[in-house]
């Protein structure tokens, strides 16, 4: 029996304590805005996170001891996996022999039947 390794297609976010500590493990004093779409404090679908990037012209940081990227404005932050940390997490799980990976969850990638990934980035719910 393998196990699969799962990639999620959302960001978990907080909203800092301090908007000047904006990196990993700065204190914060709950979770982040919800995003207009998921409508859900704390969690921001990728299409929510690539909106935000360009509606507040963000550059994303990539932080390679947690192979993730982040985004910080004001006192919001939010961590998330981007095309280039899902491949390599994919690409790390099929050498470590798992039985495959999984995306968790499929709807927070999309809008009216468009992925991310797939080369029109509109922003819809």
């Amino acid at each position: 029996m393998k196990i699969n390794f799962g990639l999620a297609f959302y960001g978990r976010g907080y909203t800092l304590s301090d908007s000047s500590c904006t990196t990993l493990l700065c204190p914060f004093s709950g979770p982040s805005n919800a995003g207009p779409c998921t409508n859900q404090v704390g969690v921001m679908s990728l299409l929510e996170i690539e909106e935000v990037i360009t509606a507040q012209g963000l550059t994303p940081t990539f932080l390679p001891d947690a192979l993730m990227m982040q985004i910080t404005w004001g006192d919001q932050w939010i961590g998330y996996d981007d095309a280039d940390t899902i491949a390599f997490k994919k690409s790390w799980a099929d050498n470590e022999c798992f039985g495959g990976t999984m995306i968790w969850s499929i709807d927070f990638n999309s809008g009216q039947g468009r992925l991310v990934y797939s080369g029109s980035r509109v922003f819809t719910c």
